[in-house]
Parts: structure tokens; C-alpha cells; sequence
């Protein structure tokens, strides 16, 4: 073997070395940059859960966070002022008290631009025509209080047929004015929206956690969600959706034709967080039963 065969060889070989390192080093870079991505997701998929929790926790307490706001709007009286037993009772108390009703019906005014401005976005209502739905909303509200409290002077159970009666006159005289307020189509459209509250608060779940995700759920894919969910649930005689009794293998499918497809792998994170939270919430009322 000649002089310049053994140089060539040589080069030959240190080539070989040198992509052999230099593909050596891809790789390992490769599978550094795939495990930071790894992480990342893991990371998100943790913020994701744990902000679908906290806006659970928020939905599930807003009712109540409305009574408690108007409650601490009050000159400071004696502890025993406010009772903290039944609903009911809560809500007389609000009724009785001027200042504490005005400050709760304005709490719930707020509220009601949270909770339904998906249907509200979604049926293109303008200004005015959401206003006027809202001030409605807000006065049935109000009547509310006025039936309980007369309820209660008059020593009368809320289920008494003559408050049953007074409730429906009211229920219909309101739904008359929100029909003409805005037409028969969005009527029905924002009747079967605020029939299906039991699965409000997990739609407004994915709605914000998609949001955080650069992803925002539109309107219209709201209310098609809230339909679908109500939908995959147990109903109750009036066709309202009963709380918790999703079947969450109809709710998937049922999102596949609403939702693209990384919201629909983040709506599976929420169903499977959901899932959790309710088997911890049967674990706690399992623990904390009485004796037999």
C-alpha cells in the first residue's frame, strides 16, 4: 500500500469519526430538546388542571359569594345577624334587609354577564337588547325574594300551592317580556341556554383554560357545548340537566364535531380533573356520614 493510499484511508477514516461524533451529538441534542419539550407539556398540562379547578371552585361559589358580598356591605351588628343554616334562610334574611337586597341583585346583575354571554355573543344580540335581558333576569330575581319573604309572613312552606301559583304568574310574565325583548328565535335560544346551568360551570372551564392556552373558545362553540354536555346528562322531569351525571364517553364523541382537535385534548384533561374532584367529593361525604 502506497503513501497516498494510507494518507486517503486515513482521511477517510477521521471523516467517518467526525460525522459519527457529529451524529452522535444530533442525537443527544434531539432527545434533550424533546425532553424539555416533554416537560413543557406536563408543566401546561398541570397549569391547565389546576386553573380548571380553581375556575370550578369559583363557579360553584358564586351564588354564594353574591349573598356573602352583600352580607359585608352591612355595618358590623352581632354574629348571630346573619343566619348560617339553610338557603332559605339566607335568602330571607337578604330580603328583609334593604341594603343587603340591593347589593346582592347587584351582584347577580354582574353575574348574569359571565355566565351567559356565550348565548348572548352567539345570537348577535346588541347592547341594548342584552341589557334589557339582564335587567328582566334581575327583577324575576327580585320578585324571587319578595315570594319568600311573603311566604314566610305568612307561614306559608315555599312548596304551598299559593306560592307555587304566584311563582309560575311571575315566571310567565318574565318570559313574556324577554320574548318580546328580543324575538321569539333568541328567546328560545336563551331559554334552552339558561335551562342547562348544572354544566355551565365546566363549559366556562374550557373556556377560560383555552383561553390561557392562545386558543379561546368562541361563542358559538359554547353554546354548542353546553347543549351537548346537557345532552350527555341525566335529566330531570322539566328536561334540566341533573349536576355531576355526565357520560363522559357521549360528551367526547359528542365534542369531536365541536371542538379542534388540541381543544378537544384539553377538554379531555378537564373531564378527567372532573372525574377526580367527584370522586374526592364521594370519598369526603363517604368519610364524613354518620355512623349506621
Amino acid at each position: 500500500m502506497n503513501r497516498s493510499t494510507k494518507t486517503l484511508l486515513a482521511v477517510a477514516a477521521a471523516a467517518i469519526l467526525a460525522v459519527g461524533f457529529a451524529t452522535y451529538e444530533w442525537h443527544e441534542a434531539a432527545w434533550a430538546r424533546a425532553a424539555e419539550r416533554g416537560l413543557q407539556v406536563r408543566r401546561s398540562a398541570l397549569d391547565l388542571r389546576l386553573r380548571a379547578a380553581d375556575q370550578d371552585l369559583r363557579q360553584s361559589r358564586a351564588r354564594r359569594g353574591a349573598l356573602d358580598q352583600a352580607a359585608a356591605s352591612l355595618p358590623a351588628r352581632p354574629a348571630a345577624a346573619l343566619p348560617a343554616r339553610p338557603a332559605q334562610s339566607r335568602r330571607l334574611w337578604v330580603a328583609t334587609h334593604p341594603e343587603v337586597r340591593a347589593r346582592y341583585l347587584k351582584d347577580f346583575r354582574d353575574m348574569l354577564d359571565t355566565t351567559y354571554g356565550p348565548v348572548f355573543k352567539a345570537r348577535h344580540l346588541p347592547a341594548e337588547q342584552i341589557e334589557k335581558v339582564e335587567d328582566l333576569l334581575t327583577q324575576r330575581e327580585d320578585k324571587d325574594l319578595t315570594v319568600g319573604q311573603t311566604a314566610s309572613a305568612e307561614g306559608l312552606d315555599p312548596t304551598a300551592p299559593a306560592i307555587v301559583a304566584m311563582n309560575d304568574q311571575l315566571t310567565r310574565a318574565n318570559n313574556a317580556a324577554i320574548r318580546a325583548a328580543v324575538g321569539a328565535d333568541n328567546y328560545q335560544a336563551i331559554h334552552d341556554y339558561l335551562r342547562e346551568t348544572a354544566v355551565v360551570p365546566l363549559v366556562s372551564s374550557l373556556s377560560s383554560s383555552m383561553a390561557g392556552l392562545g386558543e379561546p373558545l368562541t361563542a358559538d362553540q359554547a353554546v354548542k357545548l353546553t347543549a351537548a354536555l346537557a345532552a350527555s346528562s341525566q335529566r330531570r322531569p322539566n328536561t334540566a340537566a341533573i349536576p355531576n351525571t355526565i357520560n363522559w364517553d357521549q360528551a367526547i364523541s359528542n365534542a369531536q364535531g365541536i371542538l379542534s382537535p388540541s381543544q378537544l385534548s384539553t377538554f379531555t384533561l378537564i373531564q378527567q380533573q372532573s372525574q377526580s374532584q367527584q370522586q374526592i367529593m364521594e370519598m369526603q361525604r363517604a368519610l364524613t356520614a354518620p355512623a349506621k
